[in-house]
């Protein structure tokens, strides 16, 4: 049978597998290339040493990389650097230009930084912004999360693009260059256009007692919402609920959850 197909059929494997059986990316990943390397015609212990060259290769290549980008990521966020970068992108821009420094700030910051570590870094920054402008959560979170997103996606300091780089055998230099160049205009159409067309449709607030958990998202244009400011949530129906991002306990803040697109009982 053609590479190709089996290809093809493997990277729906891969998707059913994390999607919708819920399993371990690297538990799927390891399942679907076996049943890759069965299906093309390879005998189970030539399957095997394949994959093992092939991870030995890829992690070979991107270990390095990575730990060089995790330790100045870890300077950065214990410096406080990220967040008096944002601060000082805030300053400069203006109250009016604000959300371009956000997005600006979100994709310099997510660029050395994992996802999760710039995200808990700029979090208060967008909740501080937000609160003072009264706008949608969502006008100011879409260009920090687009950002963020799209410099994990395709900017070689990354361990994805940094993999695809080395097993397609591109020049590392020239993938991180064009990478960050094809980020700009997918960060302004995804952060800027769209977070400002989806905010005036749907304004997530958050609630005064300063938990994720008790904001609460409504269509634009309701009575509650006409000064910015939404009536009690006890009394709204939330079609957007976001789990608690802060949990204190006695050894502080860490990170206990991600947004949860539905209104269901939380445990």
């Amino acid at each position: 049978m053609p590479i190709l197909p089996l290809t093809l059929a493997a990277v729906g494997l891969l998707l059913i597998l994390i999607l919708l059986v819920r399993l371990h990316a690297s538990i799927a990943l390891v399942i679907t290339s076996m049943a890759l390397g069965l299906a093309a015609g390879m005998n189970p212990p030539a399957v095997v040493v394949s994959i093992q060259k092939g991870f030995g290769e890829a992690l070979g290549f991107i270990t390095l990389v990575l730990g060089l980008g995790a330790i100045i990521g870890a300077y950065i966020e214990s410096s406080g650097g990220g967040r008096v970068l944002a601060d000082w992108l805030l300053q400069k821009f203006g109250r009016e230009r604000s959300v371009w420094a956000v997005l600006l700030a979100s994709f310099l910051v997510g660029l050395p930084l994992f996802f999760e570590v710039a995200f808990i870094v700029l979090i208060p920054v967008i909740w501080s912004i937000t609160k003072e402008s009264k706008k949608s959560l969502l006008f100011f979170g879409m260009p920090m999360a687009t950002a963020m997103t799209v410099a994990h996606a395709l900017v070689p300091l990354h361990p994805g693009p940094a993999a695809a780089a080395q097993l397609l055998g591109a020049d590392f230099g020239k993938s991180t260059l064009y990478g960050t160049a094809l980020c700009i205009p997918l960060i302004i159409v995804g952060g800027i256009f769209y977070g400002g067309w989806i905010s005036r449709r749907l304004f997530i607030r958050k609630a005064s007692g300063g938990r994720l958990s008790d904001s609460v998202a409504h269509p634009a244009g309701t009575d509650d919402l006409g000064d910015g400011h939404a009536g009690d949530s006890s009394q709204q129906d939330c079609p957007i609920r976001w789990a608690s991002i802060y949990r204190a306990d006695h050894h502080g803040p860490r990170i206990d959850g991600f947004p949860r697109l539905y209104a269901g009982p939380r445990s």
